[in-house]
């Protein structure tokens, strides 16, 4: 450990830090956490319970051979022999308050202020395979089509044969897919699409065409990314620019 963080304490707290965020991302290691601090604190009140009748079998016996051999006891016994509450440990203390600490720090944050990151992210995923559709355009000298539904989701299909052959036509979409240089996890698997996060849409529903020259000869114009921040993107007709 010492090696990896350079002998600086401060770069190793750092260190643990950024791999308990990464390990918090997932929402099921959430849920987890949450129901380890259940799972604690019912524990802690079932070993309360368990001292409490155990203490009172202990002073019921006490009470009995005292009773048997005459003596009744002292006001003060009688107060000694009183249950009494056990509270925390430190160990448990500084569990519950760690597992909070650590739900508090990601999860809150996760809540409101990643929607403008949703946004932000989804706007650069569509900016980026928009302009990967029209680099393969012009290196594959094929029509490259890409189809935004009204949900936001984008499928990206590419003309099987160039311009000059027969059989071309520029109608789109195409049944040949464009494989992305990255597979959307939110698509199910599928190596052609763009998907949007939940609670983010594209607008408005088109479809965006690129010739081999690169040039949008369909699609030209703004599209806005709504949910939040409104990011936009804008594909130039004459040239294909994509920014």
């Amino acid at each position: 450990m010492a090696a990896i963080c350079g002998g600086d304490p401060l770069t190793c707290i750092e260190f643990v830090i950024l791999g308990i965020g990464e390990f918090l991302k997932d929402w099921t290691t959430m849920a987890m956490l949450a129901v380890l601090l259940v799972l604690l604190l019912r524990l802690r009140s079932d070993r309360t319970r368990a001292k409490e009748v155990e203490y009172a079998h202990m002073l019921s016996g006490y009470a009995d051979r005292r009773e048997a051999v005459g003596h009744t006891g002292t006001a003060q016994e009688a107060a000694h022999r009183q249950p009494r509450g056990r509270g925390f440990t430190t160990i448990e203390l500084v569990t519950v308050m760690l597992i909070v600490g650590i739900m508090a720090y990601f999860a809150l944050p996760r809540l409101e202020l990643l929607r403008g990151f949703d946004e932000e992210g989804y706007r650069d995923t569509v900016r980026a395979n928009l302009q990967y559709a029209r680099k393969a355009a012009v290196a594959q000298r094929r029509y490259v089509c890409a189809v935004i539904n009204a949900a936001g989701d984008i499928t990206f299909t590419v003309e099987s044969v160039e311009p000059e052959n027969a059989g071309h036509s520029a109608a789109c979409p195409y049944t040949r897919q464009l494989g992305l240089p990255a597979t959307d996890n939110a698509c199910g698997g599928a190596t052609n699409m763009v998907c949007h996060p939940a609670g983010v849409s594209l607008t408005p529903a088109a479809t965006i065409q690129f010739d081999p020259l690169g040039r949008a000869t369909l699609g030209a114009g703004t599209y806005t990314v709504s949910g939040g921040g409104n990011p936009t993107i804008t594909v130039v007709g004459e040239t294909g620019h994509v920014y």
